[in-house]
């Protein structure tokens, strides 16, 4: 039997040229070689496209949106296109260890109860600095009720948990928490205990008004999906 199919997804608006070769290049070197890499361009100002074409990859199957449509809608957008038993978030600033996807894809060929699993990473950008998350699931739904127990460009989920839980679309930000919400009582989590992910900070992710709204939808989505109450 051959290796599984992974789909890796990834969406760019306007993101540095030099940034964006990193977090490609470091999917297309990746050691695990069964995968198909899906890019949406949200309708950039940029040339992305011909920076894209320019990798020359059989893998890659790249999207132009005709006007911008936000993270969420382009995930689901992504997934819908995908193929993969398996899939793999990517953000197009951020880059990940050689062997992210061969060690998340052993994890879960070994691990069938575990739906989700992200991993450690380390900060790069305008802070340096190692971010260790919860490996078991019960410390992982613990942490849920506080604030987002995953990274979200560090995971790999199975396709057949997204067929019936796709992103919630009315959810410009705070998407990733809100899914996490809902998955949880569908399947167990957990973080591979390495950094496999080199996550990028930078000005716009620490934005006072960001964060203000971003923990007012945390908020929401806990009443609405029964965390504030989650028994552990």
């Amino acid at each position: 039997m051959g290796k599984k199919l992974v789909s890796i997804i990834m969406s760019v608006y306007n993101t540095e040229p030099k940034i964006l070769d990193q977090a490609i290049k470091s999917i297309l070197n990746q050691t695990y070689k069964n995968f198909e890499f899906i890019i949406i361009d949200d309708n950039s100002d940029e040339n992305i496209k011909g920076q894209i074409e320019s990798y020359q990859d059989a893998r890659i199957l790249f999207i132009q949106n005709k006007e911008n449509l936000g993270l969420t809608k382009n995930l689901n957008k992504a997934i819908e296109l995908s193929n993969g038993c398996y899939i793999a978030r990517m953000d197009a600033d951020d880059i990940s260890h050689e062997k992210r996807i061969e060690k998340q894809v052993t994890f879960l060929n070994n691990n069938s109860k575990v739906g989700i699993v992200g991993t450690n990473a380390k900060s790069i950008g305008i802070s340096q600095k190692k971010i260790k998350m919860y490996s078991e699931h019960q410390d992982i739904k613990a942490q849920l009720l506080i604030n987002s127990p995953m990274i979200h460009p560090s995971i790999m989920i199975r396709k057949s948990l997204l067929n019936e839980n796709m992103y919630n679309e009315s959810y410009r930000v705070a998407q990733d928490y809100e899914l996490w919400s809902r998955l949880i009582w569908k399947t167990e989590f957990s973080n591979i205990q390495e950094e496999l992910l080199f996550y990028r900070l930078h000005e716009k992710q620490v934005s006072n008004k960001r964060t203000k709204d971003h923990n007012y939808l945390i908020q929401d989505i806990r009443k609405k999906c029964g965390v504030k109450s989650l028994k552990i």
